[in-house]
């Protein structure tokens, strides 16, 4: 007999451009309506810039430039997503409403 995982792990899935992309929950820390950034110069295409997020300067990646998918200008309908991944914070954008799955 075998006894039944009751550990399941939680996504949220977020689109970037026609690509769909899944985060583990626990590693979000916030989600929250686009903030325009602070450019940075002589930064890579793929950094939007920098915002202040209560006191913590984080940079803000568009992964869509980043994996060389299509990019779009983000609007006051995208969200940001910060994130603890691998050790880092990580602040990326996306196209509204991300959705959790299981």
């Amino acid at each position: 007999m075998t006894e039944a995982n009751d550990t399941q792990r939680e996504l949220i899935a977020f689109r970037i451009g026609a690509q769909e992309f899944c985060v583990d929950i626990m590693s979000v820390r916030e989600i929250r309506g686009w903030t325009p950034a602070t450019p940075l110069p002589r930064s890579p295409g793929y950094m939007k810039g920098v915002i202040n997020l209560r006191g913590t300067v984080l940079p803000i990646i568009d992964l869509g430039a980043r994996f060389g998918l299509p990019t779009t200008e983000p609007t006051a309908r995208h969200v940001i997503m910060v994130a603890h991944i691998g050790g880092r914070t990580v602040v990326c954008w996306s196209t509204p409403s991300p959705t959790s799955c299981r």
